[in-house]
C-alpha cells in the first residue's frame, strides 16, 4: 500500500522527537539520534518508511535548510580569513585521502579508474553530519571547528570536479555515438546508434553518483550483424576500462525482399489503380512484416496515404481504403495468374 508524503513525514517526525532527545541525554548526540531513528522506521526493521523517492526529497530538503541557517551565522569576512586553510588544509587532505585510498585499492587488483574513484569519494564527508556535530558541541567558531569548516568547505568545491572526472562512462559513450558502423547498401542506410535515456545518481546534490545506465539502440542494416555490433560495443567499452553490464533485447531483424515477381506485382498494381509509379524503400519505421519475414517469405508492406501517422487525430480518408483493396486483389491477380 502506497504511504501519503504526509504519513511519511509524521513517522519522521515521531521518530525524531523520541529517539533525539533519548540520544542526547546518553551523550551520544542528534546525530546518532537520528541515524538510530532512521534504522528502527527504515524497510529493514519496522518498515513504517520505504526506500523511495519521496525519502531523498524530504532528506535533501532537510540538508539545505540546515546549511542555510549555518550560513546565517558566517560572516563573509571569516570566509576570506580561511581563504589559506580552505585551499591549503582542504586541498592537501582531499588529494592525500584520495592518493592513499587510490593505492590501496590498486593492491587489491582494481583497475586505476575504479582506484582512482573510490579514492576520490572516500576522501569526501557529510557536511551536514560534521557540521550539525560541531554546531552541538559550539566548536563552529573554535579555531578546530573552522580548519574543519575549511575541509569541509573545499571538499564542496571539489566534488563539481570530481563529478566530472567520475563520468568515465561519458567517453565512451561519445566514441558509441560517434562510431562508423558500416555503410548500408542499396536498400538500407547505414546502420546508426541512439542513446534514448541516461539515468544517474539518487536525486540528491551532494551524493556522488556509483553507476550510470544507458539505454541505447541500433537501427542496423543487413550489412550489419547483432552478433558482430554486440562484439564491437563490447570492445569500446573495454577500451576505456569500464567496469559493465549489458542487456541486450533483440525487437526484430531486418529484413529485405530482393527484386522479383511480388515487388514487380505490387508495383504494377499501385501504377494502375492509382496512376503513381512507386519505388521500393526500406525506410519508413519498423515494420511487423519482420516478423514473417523469419519464416523465410518474402514480404511486402504498402498502405493508405497517412501524413498524420503517430500523431493526434491519426486518420487516412476512406475513400483510400478502398484503393487500397484494389490494389490487393489486383496484385493477387498477377500473382496467381
Amino acid at each position: 500500500m502506497e504511504q501519503s508524503l504526509l504519513f511519511d513525514a509524521a513517522i519522521f517526525l515521531t521518530a525524531a522527537v523520541v529517539s533525539v532527545p533519548i540520544a542526547r541525554r546518553l551523550g551520544l548526540g542528534s546525530v546518532l539520534g537520528y541515524l538510530i531513528a532512521g534504522v528502527v522506521i527504515g524497510p529493514y526493521l519496522f518498515n513504517f518508511v520505504g526506500a523511495n523517492d519521496d525519502v531523498m526529497h524530504v532528506a535533501e530538503f532537510g540538508v539545505v535548510l540546515m546549511l542555510f541557517l549555518i550560513g546565517l551565522e558566517l560572516k563573509p569576512a571569516l570566509l576570506w580569513q580561511l581563504k589559506g586553510p580552505i585551499v591549503g588544509i582542504g586541498g592537501s587532505q582531499v588529494l592525500l585521502t584520495t592518493a592513499a585510498f587510490s593505492i590501496i585499492a590498486l593492491i587489491f587488483g582494481l583497475r586505476w579508474q575504479q582506484a582512482v574513484a573510490i579514492g576520490m569519494i572516500l576522501s569526501l564527508s557529510s557536511t551536514a553530519i560534521v557540521l550539525q556535530s560541531l554546531t552541538e558541541r559550539r566548536m563552529l567558531k573554535s579555531e578546530a571547528g573552522q580548519t574543519s569548516f575549511s575541509v569541509l568547505l573545499f571538499q564542496d568545491i571539489a566534488v563539481i570536479p570530481m563529478l566530472a572526472m567520475l563520468l568515465m562512462a561519458a567517453p565512451a559513450l561519445a566514441e558509441l555515438a560517434a562510431e562508423h558502423w558500416d555503410d548500408g547498401n542499396a536498400y538500407f542506410p547505414p546502420t546508426s546508434f541512439q542513446i534514448s535515456n541516461l539515468n544517474s545518481g539518487t536525486g540528491a546534490t551532494n551524493v556522488i553518483p556509483g553507476e550510470l545506465k544507458a539505454v541505447f539502440n541500433f537501427r542496423f542494416s543487413t550489412e550489419s550483424t547483432v552478433e558482430g555490433l554486440q562484439q564491437r560495443v563490447s570492445a569500446i567499452l573495454d577500451k576505456h576500462g569500464l567496469d559493465y553490464s549489458l542487456d541486450w533485447a533483440l525487437s526484430g531483424l531486418p529484413f529485405l525482399t530482393q527484386p522479383g515477381e511480388l515487388l514487380d506485382a505490387v508495383a504494377a498494381s499501385i501504377q494502375a489503380v492509382t496512376g503513381r509509379a512507386t519505388t521500393p524503400s526500406t525506410s519508413g519505421g519498423t515494420s511487423d512484416g519482420r516478423f514473417i519475414a523469419t519464416l523465410g517469405t518474402q514480404v511486402v508492406e504498402l498502405g493508405p496515404v497517412n501524413a498524420t501517422i503517430h500523431q493526434i487525430n491519426e486518420r487516412v480518408l476512406a475513400s483510400d481504403l478502398d484503393l487500397l483493396t484494389e490494389v490487393y486483389y489486383q496484385t493477387l491477380v498477377k500473382l496467381l495468374a
